[in-house]
């Protein structure tokens, strides 16, 4: 299970520690060590785990944070922008289940 979605959206409004929460059922910490771990690498949290000014701008697309990284990055590197329309495509329609049925599904 990824988590880094969830985590990213309870620190943007200012959850930083997920023992502050009380949870019916518990993530595991090796899904939350890895979630944590993914967030770092997309720098949308500092090493003190702290939302950074990126990690806020991703917070705000309803996607994935890595799909989110990927669409920030294409508007903010000049030679991204021209796919830009097409990487929004292509991460929409795998951020969708069931983009496509088969006659017999309908």
């Amino acid at each position: 299970m990824n988590l880094s979605g969830a985590i990213l959206q309870l620190k943007t409004i200012g959850i930083h520690n997920l023992s502050d929460i009380d949870l019916v059922d518990p993530p595991k910490d090796e899904a939350i060590s890895s979630a944590i771990s993914e967030l770092k690498s997309l720098g949308a949290i500092d090493e003190n785990e702290r939302i950074t000014k990126i990690g806020k701008c991703m917070s705000l697309l309803p996607v994935e944070p890595i799909y989110a990284k990927l669409i920030l990055t294409a508007i903010l590197v000049k030679e991204f922008q021209p796919v830009l329309s097409d990487i929004v495509a292509i991460v929409a329609m795998i951020s969708c289940q069931h983009v496509f049925y088969s006659r017999s599904v309908i």
